[in-house]
């Protein structure tokens, strides 16, 4: 478990926040919200309790088809829909470059943002 505490204007801490909700690679588990006072300034203050689930991002789906041979799909973020009469319906997004990316781009633009709040507290 990772505490992260975010400190500063309410859309700041609010956007950091909502992007830790949003990274699949995260999980909240407690949030505590209240006020901080810095140099006479009251700010608004945020402690998120985290876990960090790097393995939950990717799986692998196999298909054997008619003919024995196996076709193997690695997914990111799948989850099973539906299982009935012995049919498994997946959904997730398949990997490719473009995908990782983007994510890769996102995950630095929230450290970004991190380490401009955390710079301006110290």
């Amino acid at each position: 478990m990772v505490e992260i505490q975010v400190t500063g204007p309410k859309e700041e801490v609010q956007s950091v926040v909502s992007e830790l909700y949003r990274s699949p690679s995260l999980e909240v588990l407690k949030e505590e919200s209240g006020c901080k006072i810095e140099d006479a300034n009251v700010r608004n203050s945020v402690k998120c309790f985290v876990n960090y689930l790097p393995d939950k991002r990717t799986s692998l789906v196999q298909i054997i088809k008619t003919d024995e041979q196996k076709v193997d799909f690695k997914m990111f973020d799948m989850v099973e829909a539906v299982e009935f009469k012995g049919i498994k319906v997946y959904r997730g997004r398949e990997v490719d470059i473009f995908s990782l990316i983007q994510e890769e781009k996102e995950g630095f633009l929230l450290w970004m943002k991190l380490k401009k709040i955390f710079d301006k507290q110290t």
